[in-house]
């Protein structure tokens, strides 16, 4: 009798986009994120496994969405994690650092201005890996500590994002905004953004 191949698992829970509501610094990344994944649903509360949670234009993370994501990951989900810190004054940078690292270890750095200097040499585009493609910036970044396979992006010698192992799912960290790009439709950062949806439903 011929052995069948073993087919990678494939869930059917619907995509989680999580509505910061007073937390969140970029309202127009949601709408964002819901335009390049029309099968999303935009909640408050995620309902327990949901194998992809994307948490967009953060600026405060409250406890109770820190406790979310911990239920998430301790699920094995796949957290897109999306910082409007480099839009937020000192005060909200210092407590979104502090939070990353002790409940997360993420470790990030000050933000960047992506525009200044970079008349001349044109205008910054974000270097995406796993797949590689070329997105258009959002003017600011964080920079995040990563190594290795943990690096998902770079610009200007800068990591910008990480996929960061956690308990049995992982948390994929984006210092540059991509949101509202996607709401500007732009295909390369909707293609790579639909890779990661594929790779968490199939995981």
């Amino acid at each position: 009798m011929a052995l069948r191949a073993r087919r990678p698992r494939v869930s059917e829970s619907k995509p989680a986009i999580l509505d910061l509501e007073a937390g969140c610094g970029l309202p127009e990344s949601i709408r964002g994120f819901h335009a390049a994944m029309k099968s999303a649903e935009v909640v408050r509360r995620v309902r327990r496994n949901t194998d992809l949670i994307i948490v967009p234009g953060a600026m405060a993370l409250a406890a109770q969405t820190v406790d979310q994501i911990h239920s998430a990951a301790d699920m094995g989900s796949t957290i897109i994690l999306e910082t409007a810190i480099a839009f937020g004054n000192a005060r909200e940078f210092a407590g979104q650092r502090r939070i990353l690292s002790r409940e997360f270890g993420i470790e990030i750095e000050s933000p960047i201005d992506l525009w200044r200097g970079a008349v001349g040499s044109g205008l910054p585009y974000i270097e995406y890996k796993r797949p590689l493609v070329f997105v258009r910036d959002f003017g600011h970044a964080v920079p995040v500590v990563a190594t290795g396979d943990q690096a998902l992006a770079a610009v200007q010698n800068f990591t910008v994002a990480a996929s960061v192992p956690f308990g049995p799912g992982k948390i994929i960290f984006l210092g540059s905004p991509l949101g509202p790009v996607l709401l500007a439709g732009d295909r390369e950062g909707a293609h790579w953004l639909s890779s990661q949806a594929l790779q968490a439903l199939v995981d």
